[in-house]
Parts: C-alpha cells; sequence; structure tokens
C-alpha cells in the first residue's frame, strides 16, 4: 500500500513518531511544506532560499548535519521524503501554481491513500484534486483556542473537509466535539491517540542558567506558549500557597507570551526568587535540559483539546498535573502519567503540587508501548478499509 503523508515543520513534534511506525507497515511517501516563515520548525531548524525554479528538497538540502542526524531514525525506512517549497504568501496565483505542481509529484506516485495532517491554508487549491483519492485528514483542535479565532483558516477548514474521506481526531474528546460541532456521520471518524514525542530526547541539553540547585531543590514546570487559556496566573497563586509550607522548591514558567502576563499581587515578591519566567522562545535543547532536571509538570488550562505539552513530558518520564478540561484527564489516564485537577480551584492545585513533589518522579509506570500499539493499528486498519472500498 502506497500512502502519501502530507505535513508541515510545526506538525513534526506530532507526527514523527507515527510516521516512524506507519514507514515499517507501508510504503509511506512522506511531503513537508515549507515556505520561508516556517523554517525554524519544533524539531528542527531548515535553512533554505526560496527559489523559483525548485519545488522539492531532500532533507540534506535544507538541514545541518545535525537535525539530519536527529530526523533520519524516524525517516529512515519511508520509501521517500521531500520538503516542498511554497510562498511568503499562501493566498496568491505563486502559491496556486506551486501547488499544482505538487499535485503532480503526488499522481507520478499514484497513493492509495493521501494523509494530510491538518487542512492548511497554504493547501486550498488542492481540495478538487484530494476527492481523486481516499484521504485520511488528522485534526489537532476541533475548535480555535480562545483569543486564536481567525475567519479565514476557519473558511478553508471547511472547504478541504469536503475532500475527506476519515477524519483523525486525537482523542475520544476531540472526536466527540467535532461529531457534535461539525455533524459528521460518526463512521467517517477515527479516534487516536497522540504519541510521546520522543525525538526531544535527541537534543543535547543545553543549561538554562537560573538560580536553582537541581540536584536539592523540587522544580515545578510550566512549558510552552503563553496564552490566555494556559492558566498560567494561576498556576502561580497555587504555587504562592505552596511556599508557604513547603521549602526548597521553585516554579519555571518557560514560553514566549502571547499577551501581557497578569502577575498576581501576592506573588511579585516570589519572581526571579522563587518563580522564574522565560517569557521567550525555548530552543530545544533548553526543553531536554528542563525536563530532565524538572519533577513536575503542570497544564493548568482553562480550556484544551489534548496537549503535545503532555507528551513531551511522557517521553522523559515526568508526571504531570492537568485540569479537568478537554482530553487532558484522557491521556493522563491512557498513558498513566500524572494527576488530575477535579475543580478548577487554587487549593485543590496546591494539594497536588504538595502531594507530587514528595513522590519520586520516577516512580510511575506510563503505558506507552500499549497507547502506540494500538493507535498505529487503528490507523492502518482504516487505511485498509479505504483502499478496499476505493478498488
Amino acid at each position: 500500500m502506497k500512502v502519501a503523508y502530507i505535513t508541515y515543520p510545526h506538525f513534526l513534534d506530532t507526527c514523527i513518531e507515527r510516521i516512524k511506525e506507519l514507514s515499517t507497515k507501508v510504503d509511506l511517501y512522506v511531503y513537508v511544506m515549507i515556505a520561508p516563515y516556517s523554517l525554524k520548525s519544533t524539531v528542527a531548524e531548515f535553512t533554505v532560499e526560496y527559489n523559483e525554479n525548485q519545488l522539492l528538497y531532500e532533507l540534506d538540502e535544507i538541514a545541518t548535519n545535525e537535525d539530519i542526524n536527529k530526523l533520519y531514525p524516524y525517516f529512515k525506512n519511508c520509501k521517500e521524503v521531500k520538503f516542498v517549497m511554497m510562498p511568503e504568501k499562501s493566498l496568491s496565483f505563486r502559491a496556486v501554481e506551486r501547488v499544482s505542481k505538487f499535485k503532480r509529484a503526488i499522481h507520478e506516485i499514484s497513493p492509495n491513500i493521501i494523509h494530510l495532517q491538518e487542512p492548511a491554508i497554504i493547501l486550498w487549491s488542492m481540495a478538487r484534486f484530494l476527492k481523486k483519492y481516499p484521504v485520511v485528514m488528522s485534526i489537532h483542535d476541533t475548535q480555535p483556542h480562545t483569543g486564536e479565532s481567525s475567519w479565514r483558516k476557519n473558511f478553508i477548514k471547511k472547504l478541504l473537509f469536503k475532500s475527506a474521506d476519515t477524519f483523525e481526531l486525537y482523542s475520544e474528546y476531540s472526536t466527540n466535539e467535532f461529531i457534535s460541532t461539525f455533524k459528521i456521520d460518526k463512521t467517517r471518524v477515527l479516534s487516536t491517540e497522540l504519541l510521546p514525542y520522543t525525538i526531544y530526547k535527541t537534543f543535547a541539553p543545553i543549561t538554562v542558567d537560573l538560580p536553582i540547585d537541581f540536584e536539592k531543590e523540587k522544580v515545578i514546570l510550566f512549558y510552552g506558549r503563553i496564552s490566555k487559556y494556559k492558566g498560567v496566573e494561576f498556576l502561580m497563586e497555587s504555587f504562592q500557597k505552596l511556599q508557604e509550607t513547603t521549602k526548597n522548591v521553585k516554579l519555571i514558567i518557560a514560553g514566549k507570551s502571547n499577551y501581557q502576563l497578569q502577575i498576581p499581587e501576592k506573588c511579585k515578591d516570589l519572581i526571579d526568587k522563587s518563580i522564574f519566567i522565560l517569557n521567550r522562545y525555548i530552543h530545544n535543547g533548553e526543553v531536554t535540559f528542563l525536563m530532565k532536571n524538572s519533577d513536575i509538570l503542570v497544564c493548568p488550562y482553562t480550556d484544551a483539546t489534548q496537549s503535545g505539552v503532555i507528551m513531551t513530558a511522557i517521553s522523559f518520564e515526568i508526571p504531570v498535573i492537568v485540569s479537568n478540561m478537554g482530553a487532558l484527564p484522557e491521556q493522563v489516564q491512557k498513558y498513566n502519567c500524572g494527576y488530575v485537577m477535579k475543580d478548577y480551584n487554587v487549593d485543590i492545585l496546591f494539594s497536588l503540587l504538595s502531594e507530587s513533589i514528595n513522590t519520586g518522579k520516577r516512580e510511575r509506570k506510563f503505558n506507552c508501548s500499549t497507547v502506540i500499539d494500538k493507535t498505529i493499528t487503528k490507523i492502518l486498519t482504516e487505511y485498509k478499509r479505504l483502499e478496499s472500498n476505493n478498488r
């Protein structure tokens, strides 16, 4: 079976584990859509200038030897891995021309299945072409997070939805929400799981210079883009309460903020003493350092689908505390990877923080292999069903 798997740099951490697994089961042709604005990806930093005369690039043409060595183990069993260069403007005549050439490249391999990792704006002109093939379309977020809605993204999403035979969602929560929101027949929806982001373990640690004794002190970590829905202020309030009863504990908030973070009044004296805010881009090596040297990761989100941050923590075997939102409890339950706040309450989070930092972070046995096997089996079964129906 031939499968054309289309993804993007910023989704590589999400899909690269499944690419590795699927490439041993099917003839997998991977296409990564790149553009001048998307070269700094989640797991690599690609270096290439836009060239009007070249559409497809090999990995060794756009990546450093270091990044090639990290990505190669995940790509080595693929039949082909190509990086597709698109222009700066997604809604332009030049973009349509590039997509037309890309369609011809896909047609040449004549895939049995096209697996599209998210309906991106850059591929809007592929809508009619995709109807020629059985299409699995992965959807990460069924609804935009608070403050992140865009009419243009919503329009393109609905346009490309018409091309999909099967929609893949990364949790049971997202599956049910998707069916309810878009009125999609449940027989066309596949519920799977995000897989652990093991690639972050391949990055050499880059020390984050903070006045913390990582050997003797307990470290609580928040990592990821700081948005309003992430509940960072709520976490700081709970940590302040923890400080009143527990010694030698620190909180690191690591990630670039996309709004004006409001530090609670009673927490201001703790800044740069017990609470350390790294309001900037966090390099992959720094992620590795923080994950290896933290005792617990907290995701106190006020709304959520599923979280890739949790999958990064799982790969480092760090337990997590999550709010009872979206699919976060589902992830914790299936991977057996931490604790769930029953209610969104400062006292409840304080109690879980107190409990978790007094428990060895390596004592919990995660269910990684079981979940991975089940997810890959589900995807392959759906591929085979679609191929059979298309004969």
